[in-house]
């Protein structure tokens, strides 16, 4: 071969090597930027910025985060949360404010009525009155009064009014009082709400104690009691039945001028050589009645022993 024709194939040869290594180092930054995946381990703020590659950041411990300026954006404009509302309130005491009235309750007692108010949040006054009328729309008499403190403010109320009449409806209005300390003159709130209540009896009152009954002979059988110690009892009624655990019918007292006052026995005329069963029963002023529950016989105080 020709000395010149064999350079040339060399140098043609060198210009090849160089071209596949130009093009081997292309193809791997083109691969590194568009296909490589992020090398692992720490990659500090600075390196990521200096890169550009957009690659995620991992921070050290003693890194600030806030000094991060994307970080710093959204600080920028913090929730403020809520803000707190402060009461006030400019109190006159010619103009002092009205307790509310709650409820007008009966015990169940009798003769009694529950008056039941609330004081306002600010006291600016010195006590309270209520009044009770029989008539609607009335101020009535003066029944209670009562000193208030400024320490009182929201404190709840009652009074129990004893001198009222079953079934008969009455009215209330509560008012606070404001006394001018200078000149000794004594401003009253407005009226309230005005409610209503109506006493009455709806206890029963205890059942008659030690009931025994007898036979006396010749047709006659003396049921006896001791009357319950109500303040309002009024008088004893005796059922008679021939069936056993059945109440049966009145037969003391058959009318209201049958009753003998504190009476504690009843004779009752029957027909000889029959059985026959009695319940009695305490009745107040009120027409209330104690039990009228029968409990058939046996009965077994303790159910652990059987029955004879």
């Amino acid at each position: 071969m020709e000395p010149k024709k064999e350079k040339k194939i060399k140098h043609l040869a060198t210009y090849l090597a160089i071209g596949l290594v130009a093009a081997g180092v292309g193809g791997y930054i083109i691969y590194d930027i568009f296909y490589s995946t992020p090398e692992t381990g720490v990659v500090t703020r600075d390196d990521a910025a200096a890169s550009g590659l957009g690659k995620p950041l991992t921070f050290k411990i003693d890194d600030e985060v806030f000094s991060d300026a994307r970080l710093y954006e959204l600080a920028k404009e913090p929730f403020e949360g809520f803000n707190e509302q402060h009461q006030g309130i400019a109190l006159n005491t010619r103009d002092p404010l009205a307790p509310t009235l709650e409820s007008v309750t009966s015990t169940g007692a009798g003769r009694q009525l529950i008056v039941k108010w609330q004081l306002p949040a600010h006291i600016n006054f010195s006590s309270v009155r209520l009044y009770r009328s029989e008539a609607k729309g009335k101020l009535g008499m003066l029944v209670y009064e009562e000193a208030i403190s400024g320490m009182d403010s929201g404190r709840v109320m009652n009074y129990i009014d004893s001198d009222v009449v079953n079934e008969v409806q009455y009215y209330y209005l509560i008012r606070s009082v404001a006394v001018d300390e200078a000149t000794g003159t004594e401003y009253e709130s407005e009226n309230g709400d005005q409610l209503f209540g109506i006493p009455a009896d709806t206890i029963a009152p205890d059942s008659p104690l030690n009931v025994s009954v007898g036979s006396t002979g010749d047709g006659e059988i003396t049921v006896s009691w001791i009357n319950p110690y109500n303040t309002d009892f009024w008088f004893v009624r005796v059922y008679r039945s021939t069936v056993e655990g059945a109440l049966g019918s009145v037969v003391y007292p058959r009318n209201e001028n049958d009753i003998a006052e504190q009476a504690e026995s009843y004779v009752d005329s029957v027909d000889p050589n029959t059985a026959y069963y009695y319940t009695v029963t305490s009745v107040d002023t009120s027409l209330n009645e104690s039990s009228t529950d029968v409990l058939a016989a046996p009965y077994r105080i303790n159910p652990f022993i059987p029955l004879p």
